[in-house]
């Protein structure tokens, strides 16, 4: 079933994939408008005064199987879940300052016979939810509650394809818990149950995806990044032997995968006027474009700005001032050209307020890609798991309005 549907993904994408590709900075660039076809242009012309409502339409189209095959794997993995744990030890990898862990340590204890400990590569981190573990402690004692008679064991460790997670000689069935880790982690992290004896259970739920490969593939990384050389290539996408089945995912669309789908529509369909917010992502094309006109020079591009927060009566000059206030000399540049080009300069900073609607919609159509792009990335790390003989199952676990991460990756031994 899930080749079969990356089959499927992997046609679409090869029709409509390259919306996917695209930066919205790049609009003005790349004529982004003219990539859609000719039909298309007519249509959202002629609906122009409604666009936020055809915008609702595009995105409640269904493509997403998985959804419905849901509650048929969440009876599986329960069946499955009965044969397997009799006392259960969960690593939490990547456990920041440590909440979920000590929800689990100390409000399941009366459920499961659980003990947790946690693994995390930021020594600061590790330290604080120690303090917090004291502290809740503390608060346990004052409202009379039991104390469970042990500790969480907080490690701090940096973890990799090549060191170990968990100890070769601990004989404990040990869950790997991964909530929300970003980009490699997640298959770092696959990695180590499928080939460590003693991992017994997987749960994981992935996030920043365009960090996969360690998103060497980021357009202009290589020109502004000095430490390019220093970062190891692992690539992660595809994970499985099946590898000439998987679409190719530029940075782009790993990113857009990445994007809140339920939250936007949601906005939609309580009328909030999203279309008048997208000036700013106007404005910041535009001023790709007079970066790009101007400078000519690559190590300026898709460089992270000062946000700028949308207002009815915001100017475009006045975005350039407070957009780029931590880049003097590409404003230097500007003011410059501005002085000794006036004319052309007043041509370049002119906007067309259909661009509004224009560039909304193409985000829109964008973003009605992005769940084919995330549950392919996913699939594969199923495919890999299945491949080494685990049950593995992807189980919606999460509101996505909520969390738009929502999916888990749930796999037994």
């Amino acid at each position: 079933m899930e080749k079969e549907l990356v089959n499927e993904i992997h046609d679409f994408l090869k029709n409509y994939g390259n919306y996917a590709d695209q930066y919205m900075l790049d609009y003005y660039i790349d004529e982004q408008w003219s990539s859609i076809p000719e039909e298309w242009q007519n249509f959202f012309e002629s609906k122009k005064d409604n666009i936020q409502d055809v915008a609702l339409y595009l995105l409640d189209f269904d493509n997403n199987k998985l959804d419905k095959e849901a509650p048929i794997t969440l009876r599986k993995m329960k069946n499955d879940m009965k044969h397997v744990f009799d006392k259960l030890f969960t690593v939490d990898c990547g456990a920041g300052i440590g909440h979920l862990s000590r929800i689990l340590a100390y409000f399941f204890k009366d459920h499961i016979n659980i003990e947790v400990s946690t693994v995390e590569g930021n020594d600061k981190f590790v330290d604080q939810s120690i303090k917090l573990d004291q502290i809740f402690e503390n608060k346990l004692k004052y409202m009379g509650q039991e104390i469970p008679n042990f500790k969480i064991q907080r490690i701090s460790k940096l973890v990799s394809d090549k060191n170990s997670l968990i100890n070769e000689n601990d004989s404990n069935k040990n869950l790997i818990l991964g909530l929300h880790t970003c980009g490699d982690f997640a298959s770092t992290l696959i990695k180590h149950f499928s080939l460590n004896s003693n991992a017994t259970a997987l749960v994981n739920v992935g996030c920043c995806y365009h960090k996969l490969n360690n998103g060497n593939d980021m357009e202009y990384r290589q020109i502004y990044d000095n430490n390019i050389d220093s970062i190891n290539e692992n690539y992660n996408y595809p994970m499985s032997n099946e590898k000439n089945i998987f679409p190719n995912l530029s940075y782009a669309a790993r990113e857009l995968a990445c994007h809140g789908l339920k939250q936007f529509k949601e906005k939609l369909n309580t009328k909030v006027d999203l279309l008048s917010s997208f000036k700013i992502n106007l404005f910041r094309a535009k001023l790709e474009y007079l970066i790009f006109s101007i400078t000519n020079n690559k190590k300026y591009r898709h460089l992270g700005l000062r946000s700028v927060s949308y207002t009815d009566t915001l100017l475009f000059e006045e975005y350039i001032e407070k957009a780029l206030i931590f880049h003097e000399e590409i404003k230097d540049k500007i003011n410059l050209f501005k002085n000794q080009n006036y004319e052309n300069y007043k041509n370049m900073i002119d906007i067309n307020i259909n661009d509004i609607w224009k560039i909304f919609i193409l985000y829109v159509i964008r973003l009605s890609i992005a769940p084919m792009i995330e549950i392919v990335i996913l699939l594969d790390r199923i495919i890999y798991l299945k491949e080494h003989g685990h049950n593995s199952y992807l189980i919606d676990l999460f509101d996505s309005s909520i969390s738009p991460r929502c999916y888990a990756i749930v796999s037994l031994k």
